[in-house]
C-alpha cells in the first residue's frame, strides 16, 4: 500500500501560540515555537500512522502536552505488532500519555491537557483510536463517514459515547452523504465552536453545555476511567481518503463543506489549503491541524 499524504497546522487568529501538533511517519512538529507546518509526500511504510493533536490549558501548557504526545508515538510507532496488537498498542499508548502530560502540572498546581485522533494504515485495512473531539472521517463511494465520536456532553446526551464505558461502543459512524437529508446524518455538537475541560479547578475550565469534554490527556484516572474511542477492521479500497482534524476545523465547518471540499478534482494540498482557508474566512480563532490522506492500493 502507498499512500499520498498532506498535513498541516496553523496558529488560529486568537491565539499567541499554536498547541496543535501533528504526526505522520516519523515526520511531526518538534519546534513548540512553529506558528505552522505543513509538508506534502508519498508514504510507502507497511505500517502507517498520522496523528492529530489539540492541546489544551494555559499558553505554554496546550503546545506542551500535544508536543508530549506526538514525540510519544514518534518513538513507539515501529514497534506496534502486525494488525491484532493495535488495540493493546492504542491503550498502552493513551495510559503512557496521559502520564506524560499529567507530568506537566507546575507548582502552583495547573494543569495541561490534550485530546487526540490515531489512524493506522496496513494491508488493506485501517484502524483508529481517539480520545476528547479530534475527528477522522472516511471518504469513500460518494459517502463521507466519520469513524470517531466527540468525547463531550452533546456525543453522551445523544447516546453515541458513555462515560466510562466499553471503548467497542464508544464510536459512532455519523457523516453526510450527498443528496441525504443533513439534519439526519449530522452528528449532534458537529459544528460546536469552542471546547472545554469538565474540571472546574483546570486552567481551561469553563464548561459551555454541550462542549464539555469528558475524556482527554491528562485526566486523573481516579476522576473517570479513560476510555479511548477504538475501531479496527476498517475496509479500505484504492482512491479512498482520510481526513484527521482538531476542532478548530469541525467546529467551523459543516460536514457538507468537508464533503464538498473532499469530492473536488484536486490534490491534496489543495484541498488542505483550501479547507483551512474555508475555516479562518468563517472566524479561524482556533488553532487549525489536518491530515490527508489517499490510498493507493
Amino acid at each position: 500500500m502507498a499512500v499520498e499524504m498532506y498535513a498541516a497546522t496553523c496558529r488560529g487568529k486568537s491565539r499567541w501560540v499554536n498547541q496543535d501538533n501533528f504526526f505522520v511517519n516519523g515526520i511531526w512538529k518538534e519546534d513548540l515555537r512553529l506558528p505552522e507546518m505543513d509538508c506534502a509526500c508519498l508514504c510507502r511504510e507497511k505500517k502507517q500512522f498520522f496523528l492529530v493533536c489539540d492541546g489544551m490549558g494555559g499558553e505554554a501548557r496546550g503546545d506542551q502536552a500535544s508536543w508530549e504526545t506526538a514525540r510519544l508515538l514518534s518513538a513507539q510507532w515501529k514497534r506496534i505488532s502486525p494488525f491484532g496488537g493495535f488495540s493493546r498498542f492504542s491503550r498502552r499508548f493513551v495510559r503512557e500519555a496521559n502520564r506524560r502530560v499529567l507530568a506537566l502540572t507546575d507548582e502552583q498546581g495547573r494543569s495541561a491537557g490534550a485530546v487526540f485522533s490515531l489512524l493506522m494504515l496496513q494491508g488493506n485495512q485501517a484502524a483508529v483510536c481517539s480520545l476528547g473531539d479530534c475527528r477522522i472521517y472516511h471518504f469513500y463511494g460518494g459517502v463521507l463517514e466519520r469513524l470517531t465520536e466527540d468525547h463531550t456532553m452533546a456525543g453522551m446526551a445523544a447516546g453515541r459515547y458513555s462515560a466510562g464505558a466499553d471503548p467497542a461502543g464508544a464510536c459512532f459512524a455519523g457523516g453526510y452523504s450527498a443528496g441525504a437529508n443533513s439534519t439526519g446524518i449530522h452528528s449532534a455538537g458537529a459544528n460546536s465552536a469552542g471546547t472545554y475541560s469538565a474540571v472546574g479547578n483546570q486552567p481551561w475550565g469553563k464548561a459551555w453545555g454541550s462542549n464539555v469534554l469528558l475524556q482527554y490527556l491528562g485526566m486523573p484516572e481516579q476522576e473517570m476511567r479513560l476510555s479511548p474511542c477504538l475501531k479496527e477492521g476498517i475496509s479500505v479500497s484504492n482512491g479512498d481518503m482520510f481526513l484527521l482534524c482538531s476542532d478548530g476545523l469541525t467546529g467551523i465547518l459543516s460536514e457538507e463543506k468537508l464533503y464538498r471540499r473532499l469530492e473536488e478534482n484536486s490534490r491534496l494540498p489543495e484541498k488542505g489549503r483550501l479547507l483551512i482557508k474555508d475555516a479562518q474566512e468563517n472566524g479561524g480563532g482556533d488553532d487549525i491541524t489536518l491530515i490527508l490522506c489517499r490510498v493507493i492500493i
